[in-house]
C-alpha cells in the first residue's frame, strides 16, 4: 500500500511539473509572437514640463476592444504596483519590478473609465482605459488609482488631450 502511495505521488509530481512547463513555455512563446507583431514599444519618457505623478496599480494591457486579450509581450502582462506619471508628452507607467510603459502623446487615442477587464472587476468606472496605438495595432492599458479623486483629476487632464481622436476628426 505505501509503495502504491508513493509511486502516485510521483505521478503526480512528475504531471504537475510538466503541465507548468507547457503553460510557461505557452506563455513566452506568446509574449514573442506578440512582440514580433507590436514592434518597438517607446522606450523613453515622453518629456513635459507640467508633469503629475499619482500613485495606482498597472493592471493589464489588451488589444483594443478585445478586454480578454492580454498581452504578455515587454512584461506587460502582470499587473503590479505602479506610479503613474503624466503630462502634455504623455504618459509613463513606472511599474514595480516592470520595465517602465511610455506612452506619448502622439500615440494617445483617448482616456476613459471602465469597469471590468480580463480578472478584474471593480465598482462602476473604477478603472482608467488609456487607448493608445502602435506601429502595427491599437491597445488598452488599464490602470486602477489609489483614490477616487486621483482618478478623476487623471481623466480631467486627458479629457481635451487626444491628438489621435482630433487628427481624425479633422480629416
Amino acid at each position: 500500500m505505501e509503495f502504491e502511495l508513493t509511486q502516485l505521488s510521483g505521478a503526480l509530481l512528475v504531471a504537475v511539473a510538466a503541465f507548468s512547463y507547457l503553460a510557461l513555455r505557452a506563455w513566452r512563446n506568446q509574449a514573442l509572437e506578440q512582440s514580433r507583431s507590436l514592434g518597438e514599444l517607446p522606450t523613453e519618457f515622453p518629456h513635459g514640463t507640467d508633469r503629475n505623478k499619482l500613485e495606482g496599480s498597472y493592471v493589464v494591457t489588451t488589444i483594443s476592444n478585445e478586454p480578454l486579450n492580454r498581452i504578455k509581450a515587454s512584461g506587460l502582462g502582470m499587473r503590479g504596483v505602479a506610479e503613474i506619471e503624466y503630462s502634455r508628452a504623455g504618459i509613463s507607467i513606472w511599474r514595480t519590478g516592470e520595465r517602465a510603459l511610455h506612452i506619448p502623446a502622439s500615440e494617445l487615442i483617448g482616456v476613459d473609465r471602465a469597469t471590468a477587464v480580463i480578472d478584474r472587476a471593480v465598482e462602476a468606472g473604477g478603472l482608467s482605459r488609456v487607448t493608445w496605438s502602435t506601429t502595427s495595432t491599437t491597445l488598452d492599458t488599464y490602470l486602477r488609482f489609489a483614490s477616487g479623486a486621483a482618478q478623476s483629476q487623471f481623466q480631467e487632464f486627458f479629457s481635451t488631450i487626444t491628438p489621435k481622436q482630433n487628427q481624425g476628426e479633422n480629416q
